[in-house]
């Protein structure tokens, strides 16, 4: 994931892979759903397995997008590890509440 991510945003306009990795995100966001369905373990690999592409795809690009356009400043990695704490609070958060 992290590898395409950085091939594509040297090949193509970095709108367009910010487009694809959300798309990539939704249909395995429906692969998941569709895969609770499914009681089989393939479909649960399955789905990690796109997990992890997806994540790692979007995480790349995300600091593609900092190098690229904000120059590479330190402020934009800072800003960018800062979105990624934040959300692996409030996953846990999530977590703690559902479980």
């Amino acid at each position: 994931g992290a590898y395409s991510s950085g091939y594509l945003s040297d090949k193509i306009a970095l709108k367009i892979v910010g487009y694809s990795a959300l798309i990539f995100l939704m249909i395995t966001s429906l692969m998941t759903v569709a895969a609770e369905k499914i009681f089989e373990i393939w479909a649960a690999y399955t789905v990690a397995f796109f997990w992890g592409l997806s994540l790692y795809f979007l995480e790349s690009y995300m600091l593609v997008l900092c190098s690229k356009v904000y120059g590479g400043h330190p402020e934009a990695f800072a800003v960018n590890k800062q979105v990624h704490s934040m959300s692996f609070v409030l996953f846990q958060v999530a977590l703690l509440i559902s479980e």
